[in-house]
């Protein structure tokens, strides 16, 4: 009667399979190295083996498998390099206990080999909130990966930025279960409040557009226009209630103000009317409609000047 025993090894390492023109992926590649014997005898040559993957010691079905014809053996010994090409599947390394079980020339070897506890846990793909999966992508959190880089938290707070150095400043990214929020924080303050829908607020507060920035400091400085080089040209600042548009020049002047109840200034910041210019206006068309004090449309141009006055 032909009885095969061996005597295995197995170790769990990462493998990066990369190409010339082709992006990097990751492998969990088993390197399973031992002694086979024949009826107490170390045997040689060539023989068919076939190997089994298990999530349990005894009985079950195979997670996956892998066919090794032709494989050498010298003494009794050898060495394979299986799922080296994920023969085992995408899954087939979640961090769970497994067995390999090996078949030589149709003789099912008895008992499983088990995945030990060191190599697994140093070199799985999947342990400690770890994964990577077979096409790279990194999942943190126990989470299956469907990005490059998938975090996953039971908490609010996914991600902490933080120098070790200075001020020690921290950035924290938070998503919000509870209603779908997402912040940006910094030391703790909001920075950036994301709400389902896309409505999105720059600084404290919840915004009621799909775009709320909120002032800093007390000229309630709001935004800033750089030219290509970087410099800043223009600002808007909340003033008196308005919103102030301002050049970045000698004295910062304001150029336009949006006055509470809807006056407009150019060069003032105090519009006693719906619109006052502080200044020369010129214009090649000026159209004026009427009202309580004009009877009559004027229309006047660079080729004709009208002018109206009062009759007491």
């Amino acid at each position: 009667m032909r009885k095969f025993a061996h005597i295995g090894s197995i170790a769990v390492f990462l493998t990066a399979m990369c190409g010339a023109a082709a992006a990097q992926t990751q492998t969990a590649a088993i390197t399973y190295q031992g002694q086979l014997k024949l009826n107490d005898v170390p045997v040689d040559g060539s023989h068919n083996a076939e190997f089994r993957l298990f999530a349990t010691a005894t009985g079950g079905s195979p997670i996956g498998t892998q066919a090794i014809n032709g494989l050498i053996f010298e003494n009794g010994l050898f060495s394979v390099a299986l799922n080296d090409a994920g023969q085992f599947g995408a899954t087939a390394f979640n961090g769970q206990q497994r067995w390999l079980e090996a078949v030589i020339d149709g003789q099912v070897l008895s008992p499983r080999q088990a995945l030990t506890t060191a190599p697994y846990a140093a070199f799985s793909l999947n342990t400690r909130g770890l994964n990577v999966a077979t096409n790279g992508n990194v999942g943190i959190g126990g989470v299956n990966p469907s990005r490059t880089l998938h975090l996953s938290a039971t908490n609010d707070a996914v991600l902490r930025l933080q120098s070790t150095g200075g001020s020690g400043r921290s950035y924290d990214f938070v998503s919000s279960g509870a209603n779908g929020q997402f912040r940006m924080e910094e030391n703790g303050n909001q920075r950036i409040l994301m709400l389902p829908g896309g409505f999105t607020n720059f600084g404290n507060g919840t915004p009621d557009r799909p775009l709320c920035v909120a002032g800093v400091g007390s000229a309630a400085d709001l935004m800033t226009f750089q030219n290509i080089n970087g410099s800043p040209r223009w600002f808007l600042t909340m003033n008196g209630g308005g919103l102030n548009v301002g050049e970045v020049a000698a004295g910062n002047p304001t150029r336009m103000y949006f006055a509470p109840g809807g006056q407009i200034g150019i060069g003032t910041t105090n519009p006693t009317a719906a619109l006052e210019v502080a200044g020369t206006v010129k214009a090649s068309i000026l159209h004026i409609t009427g009202g309580s004090d004009i009877a009559e449309p004027y229309h006047i141009n660079a080729e004709f000047r009208a002018q109206h006055a009062e009759s007491g």
